[in-house]
């Protein structure tokens, strides 16, 4: 068994300083890494071809897999079959998250699952992908330690001035960083400006839904074809939409002392919505056989390649401000009791500058004996998530003594 753990690194804490306006500012940091705190598990299930997600998800009822989990889709040869040109299936591949101490209990709801799915309509595999952070997971920190070398660093700086610095008028951090800025009064707080706050930034990770399927489109000319004849032939078989993506020279013998053939191979993308997967594949089962019948020596093919989230669906993202607001209520209680302060109520909220920005989470891999069951490569290869987005927000907080 392998295991992944938290590697942490002990350097010396690091710490700056400046004097301002009857007030002594200093960042001091201790270095650590974010401990994931999320296991990543990739379901993948297999059906044929006229079944739509919504098929799958009413097979997955009560696992807790929804829309919002699909990872991909992809269409491959069933390897069971043994006939020359055996069925072509659909592999559904979902990303489930839970928590690390919910892995053991994930993994019997799964494979109970596996047991009881309607066969021979599906099957499903899964395994632990690896683990990740969730948006509130923070780096361990000792925050007692930061604010005692804050101090020491700000009574530094303003002893070198023949003052001194007292009382804390100013906190900031960012959330998962274990850094901190402190602000300390010269001497008395007479003259100091209030309002005197804690200011806290954190983000979460949120995903779009995806709505779309790509679908590779194959046409095979003989190697005096145009691309209008390609086209054409597209079209008259009802394929519109699609994007041209390339166009390559492919040579081949069947055996070893045959005559090597040589042809055409172009390719094409389609777009097409999710909620008419079933609809698609079958009017590309019709072109398939509409070019065969053309008799113009051209051949097709069509291959489901994953899914993607549309512009629409992006822009209709909403940020969870409330579990931000909450998330950087925590921080700001958890530096104040470090400090000796208090967090009072919000005085303000600023969105992060950039609102939604792509992010990318890393994923720790984990390999975990016996969590795949005997599938084929196309069952257990992971297809990457779609884009992911965060979204960030500063709040501030009265402090009080």
């Amino acid at each position: 068994m392998f295991k992944a753990s938290a590697v942490f690194l002990l350097l010396p804490l690091l710490s700056f300083g400046q004097l301002t306006s009857n007030s002594v500012t200093v960042s001091t940091s201790q270095p650590g890494t974010v401990q994931p705190d999320q296991a990543v598990f990739v379901v993948s299930v297999t059906s044929a071809t006229d079944k739509g997600l919504d098929d799958i998800l009413k097979a997955l009822a009560g696992s807790g897999i929804t829309a919002a989990n699909l990872a991909g889709i992809r269409t491959a040869a069933n390897p069971v079959q043994s006939v020359p040109q055996p069925q072509m299936m659909l592999f559904w591949s979902f990303r489930l998250i839970v928590p690390l101490s919910k892995v053991k209990d994930t993994t019997a709801m799964l494979s109970s699952l596996q047991q009881t799915l309607p066969k021979p309509d599906f099957s499903l595999s899964f395994g632990v992908q690896g683990t990740q952070a969730s948006g509130a997971a923070t780096t361990p920190c000792n925050y007692g330690e930061l604010f005692n070398q804050a101090r020491t660093e700000a009574q530094k700086i303003a002893g070198a001035a023949g003052l001194s610095a007292g009382a804390i008028i100013g906190i900031n951090t960012s959330v998962p960083s274990c850094a901190i800025t402190v602000r300390y009064a010269l001497g008395l707080m007479l003259g100091q400006a209030g309002p005197y706050t804690i200011g806290v930034t954190v983000s979460r990770a949120i995903s779009p839904q995806p709505d779309q399927v790509v679908i590779l489109l194959t046409v095979s000319t003989g190697l005096t074809a145009n691309f209008d004849e390609v086209a054409g032939a597209l079209q008259a078989a009802g394929i519109n939409g699609a994007n041209f993506s390339s166009v390559d020279t492919v040579s081949f013998s069947a055996t070893t002392g045959t005559p090597v053939r040589s042809f055409l191979q172009w390719s094409f993308t389609l777009v097409a919505p999710l909620a008419k997967l079933r609809d698609t594949l079958s009017l590309l089962a019709a072109a398939q056989q509409n070019i065969a019948k053309q008799g113009s020596g051209m051949s097709f093919s069509s291959a489901v390649e994953g899914v993607q989230a549309s512009t629409a669906a992006q822009q209709s993202l909403v940020c969870p401000e409330a579990d931000l607001i909450s998330d950087a209520r925590g921080q700001a209680q958890k530096l104040g009791a470090a400090a000796g302060v208090s967090a009072g109520s919000i005085l303000s909220l600023s969105q992060g500058t950039a609102g939604l920005s792509l992010i990318q989470i890393p994923v720790l891999p984990v390999l975990r004996l016996g969590d795949f069951t005997a599938v084929w490569d196309p069952a257990v290869t992971p297809q990457l998530p779609p884009p992911t987005l965060a979204c960030s927000l500063t709040v501030q907080f009265q402090l009080g003594g």
